[in-house]
């Protein structure tokens, strides 16, 4: 008795040989990639309006975002979400090469999480240690407002600064991408400044942008979560200072965690 060949499941192919891992890997990310543009289009009618108010008026605006509706937290992560997503595609292209794109962006999620998490605590932590009377979901919802301009500005920045080195040397260029690190005070940088002084200081000058920018840029909102939480000029000033502090001794651990995920205390992606 003759039996009847067992028929391939549908959808699937033939010969599972023909169909290496690499394509399988770069459909699925093809199509995470699809379908994250499209969210991102779909909301970009109402969040560049949005992001635009937060930029020219961080405080008022960020006081009218967190006026006491029930979905202050909700429409601030989806806010946070759309941001990071955007930072995500400006950067996809870096990737160094044998990089799954699906999994690094899974990982740095979670990264983000714990990072967004500990930081906002720090800040609850010493407005509350000082006097504050603000509750933790509402300094969560503002701190995510804050950190989403801050943080199209260091991936924005962060991308000009590769482009520059890019335009000197594509090896060195490559290799900070596989060792993802800061080119200052390298051996690599002395090089690079021998070779093109102006294109080197230019590098500098975006990173110390990138800094005066993201510093710059909390200092003048502060001023939203010393509403959120009641404090005089005085003791929120004081809670800065503390808070600056206090994230010196959490970025460690931070660290250490980003090394054990990602095998560098930089992440693959900002």
């Amino acid at each position: 008795m003759k039996h009847k060949p067992a028929e391939n499941p549908p959808g699937l192919p033939v010969d599972l040989t023909r169909t290496t891992l690499d394509e399988l890997f770069n459909s699925a990310h093809h199509v995470f990639m699809k379908e994250l543009l499209e969210r991102i289009f779909k909301y970009l009618p109402a969040y560049v309006p949005e992001l635009t108010r937060l930029i020219a008026r961080p405080k008022t605006t960020v006081a009218r975002f967190t006026a006491g509706a029930t979905d202050d937290l909700t429409h601030a992560l989806v806010f946070v979400g759309i941001t990071v997503a955007i930072g995500f595609v400006l950067q996809a292209p870096t990737l160094a090469k044998g990089h799954d794109f699906l999994t690094i962006v899974g990982s740095m999620i979670a990264f983000k999480i714990v990072a967004f998490l500990a930081f906002s605590a720090v800040i609850f932590g010493v407005m509350r240690l000082l006097g504050g009377n603000g509750e933790y979901l509402k300094t969560l919802a503002v701190y995510a407002y804050l950190v989403c301009p801050a943080y199209l500005a260091a991936v924005v920045l962060d991308l000009i600064g590769r482009g520059i080195v890019r335009s000197h040397d594509e090896q060195l260029a490559a290799r900070l991408v596989n060792e993802p690190g800061l080119l200052l005070g390298t051996a690599d940088y002395d090089a690079f400044f021998d070779k093109a002084p102006g294109l080197a200081s230019v590098y500098v000058l975006v990173y110390l942008t990138q800094l005066v920018v993201l510093v710059t840029w909390f200092f003048l909102c502060w001023g939203a979560l010393r509403q959120v939480h009641g404090l005089s000029r005085l003791r929120s000033t004081m809670a800065g200072v503390l808070a600056y502090a206090a994230a010196w001794v959490v970025a460690p651990s931070l660290n250490y965690l980003a090394v054990g995920i990602f095998g560098s205390g930089r992440p693959p992606l900002i």
